[in-house]
């Protein structure tokens, strides 16, 4: 008896196996299908700046450099930005917002801590990859990452409260 239950549980399980595999097989991808070597390809570059974009007593950001990484499926591609938060007794935590590259309106990520008195480098990333036309219809190279405005929003870290709104133009 136990050899029929063993026989039959295999059976099912073989049949499960074959089924599956066959449904796997049917499934269709995008019209654009792409190779692994395709997918894979990486792309590295980068080009050094100095453009400080805000410069005051409490704050200073500098682009440092212009970058572009990734593949073709998912590449980021932003500036490098060296801060530096000259008061003694604030974290600040520091955004973008109302971004354009070249007038168009984009979205790129940014957002980060700084500690009282201290410096850090960060990444402003523009994604590029599937779907990213939503968010940087523009921006596909290093090349197409010119003319970028928006604000650099400032506050503080323990209390929420707006320390700054800074205008930048990149170029």
């Amino acid at each position: 008896m136990s050899k029929k239950i063993l026989g039959l549980v295999s059976l099912m399980i073989v049949t499960i196996g074959l089924i599956g595999c066959s449904i796997i097989g049917n499934i269709k991808g995008d019209d654009k299908d792409i190779s692994v070597d395709e997918e894979m390809e990486t792309v590295e570059a980068s080009k050094n700046m100095e453009e400080k974009i805000v410069d005051n007593d409490d704050l200073a950001i500098t682009v440092t450099q212009k970058y572009e990484s990734g593949s073709r499926i998912y590449k980021e591609i932003g500036y490098i930005v060296q801060i530096i938060n000259r008061k003694s007794d604030t974290d600040l935590e520091i955004t973008i917002s109302d971004m354009s590259v070249n007038g168009k309106k984009n979205k790129p990520l940014w957002t980060t801590t700084v500690a009282s008195g201290s410096k850090l480098k960060d990444e402003i990333v523009w994604w590029v990859g599937d779907k990213s036309d939503k968010y940087n219809p523009n921006v596909k190279t290093l090349k197409d990452l010119k003319n970028v405005k928006g604000t650099i929003v400032v506050s503080d870290c323990k209390t929420s409260s707006n320390i700054g709104k800074y205008k930048i133009n990149i170029k």
